[in-house]
């Protein structure tokens, strides 16, 4: 009997270390197998990732050496002549080559202000680069070179598809170090909260994005973009685990409109909106689950949102399907729809739940007869963007900016100054240029305006007079 209970034993003993070292080399192949997929996304990548290399040249104004012009009871009063220097600055971002044809995405901030552009390649070849549009509010902008033979390409993925969690790649050039690889996880989606952006729904990700990183690429394991990188949120000014890309969805959207228009034309629904609070929500009569969304508070007349029937107080719910919790969600939903196709706006009215299909206009044509008139007026008005928003403590859509005025005109003789807030027009709320629109549209020749303004923190009312065309 012992020596049947001792056999036993035995096996056990020997077999147990064969087993371990099986698991361990299984382990070891499973690992070298994801390693060798990163290895292969890399490669297949990197082509299309390119440094786009900047150059500047700013223009400063220095007075003559020597006194007596540099004695500031001389430069008081009397004028000192100046000599203006030219000196050149340079900037090192990312792209992503997005056609054969030579269409590269890259950041706003990458470019804006450059004089000239090169994109490097990683076999060797450079380009001088033109910019076929920017965007500030998505921080996204399209450039192109011309190249005798088809250029390598990133293929465009699906970022709506992306999961927290998933693991992804991030290709650029961090400090000059050309095609970087680095990678990480997607650690959130939908980032709307970051203030770096007008236009924010940024995906962000823990994979090691640096400066010079902006404009580069952000893919997932099958080496397609999802993301355009962008930023990173930092106290040091490198990298401390959060990075933004913008989704490629949203920049492919832009994209599209750059390289018809040369400029992003939004979507105009025409309606003035704000937040539904919970407590607006119980004034409503709305049952518990429907308390998120935003109620719009006007309709403007003749636009897309009238004619398909939207009412004020009617709260929107979805767009295109997709949530719309608040009033960034709406901008962000909105702002970058293509006019060419309808979208679905499902809506509340009296606690049920409505969908209506509706045809944008471009707000390009929104703005005629406000470029006519504000022409005429001698002023340019700004809408509320978030940013804006914040500073003046106030909402977007409920108020437009005075960002200036001509001397001159109607609108300095009557005592309007750049940073006014303009709140109604003839007792009628402004807040965009839709609104704006509308009452310009009927006011005649000579007519007296009453616009309500507000300059710090005081409110008073300005009669101006629209002038003769």
């Amino acid at each position: 009997m012992r020596h049947l209970i001792v056999l036993p034993l035995i096996l056990i003993v020997s077999l147990g270390p064969s087993a371990a070292q099986t698991t361990l080399e299984q382990d070891i192949q499973q690992l070298e197998r994801m390693s060798n997929t990163f290895a292969k996304v890399a490669a297949r990548v990197q082509a299309g990732v390119v440094a786009v290399s900047t150059e500047r040249i700013v223009a400063t104004a220095s007075p003559f050496r020597g006194m007596p012009f540099n004695d500031p009871v001389f430069r008081r009063f009397f004028r000192v002549p100046e000599r203006r220097r030219e000196r050149k600055t340079q900037g090192l971002g990312s792209g992503v080559i997005i056609s054969s044809d030579g269409y590269v995405l890259t950041n706003n901030h990458v470019v804006e202000g450059a004089d000239r552009i090169v994109i490097d390649l990683t076999d060797g070849r450079s380009f001088q680069a033109e910019i076929v549009g920017t965007d500030e509010k998505s921080d996204v902008a399209v450039l192109r070179v011309d190249a005798e033979e088809p250029l390598p390409t990133v293929p465009i993925g699906d970022s709506d598809k992306l999961k927290v969690g998933q693991w992804v790649l991030a290709i650029g050039n961090p400090f000059g170090l050309q095609h970087t690889v680095t990678y990480g996880i997607v650690s959130a989606v939908g980032r709307d909260d970051v203030k770096i952006a007008d236009v924010e729904d940024f995906i962000q990700t823990d994979a090691a994005i640096n400066p010079g990183n902006s404009g580069g690429a952000l893919v997932n394991l099958r080496g397609e973009l999802v993301g355009i990188n962008t930023a990173i949120l930092s106290r040091s000014g490198g990298y401390q685990g959060i990075g933004f890309a913008i989704p490629v969805n949203l920049a492919t959207r832009v994209k599209d409109q750059l390289i018809e228009h040369g400029e992003v034309r939004p979507g105009y629904l025409g309606i003035s909106y704000q937040d539904l609070t919970p407590e607006m929500g119980d004034a409503l009569g709305f049952d518990n689950d429907n308390k998120e969304g935003v109620l719009i508070n006007a309709v403007h007349r003749d636009s897309p949102a009238s004619k398909a029937g939207l009412k004020r107080l009617d709260v929107i719910t979805e767009i295109n399907g997709a949530t719309v919790k608040n009033e960034r969600d709406y901008q962000k939903r909105i702002g970058l729809v293509d006019t060419d196709k309808p979208i679905s706006v499902t809506y509340l009215r009296e606690n049920r739940q409505k969908t209506v299909r509706i045809k944008l206009e471009m707000s390009q044509a929104t703005l005629g007869v406000v470029s006519d008139r504000s022409e005429m007026l001698g002023w340019e008005l700004q809408e509320l963007t978030p940013d804006l928003a914040r500073r003046f403590g106030l909402r977007p859509g409920t108020a437009l900016v005075v960002s200036n005025v001509e001397p001159g005109k109607t609108a300095h003789q009557a005592g309007l100054l750049r940073g006014d807030l303009i709140l109604e027009i003839n007792r009628h709320p402004v807040g965009t240029y839709g609104a704006l629109r509308d009452i310009l549209a009927e006011i005649d020749t000579e007519d007296v305006m009453l616009i309500l303004i507000n300059r710090g923190r005081r409110n008073f009312y300005v009669p101006l007079r629209m002038p003769r065309g």
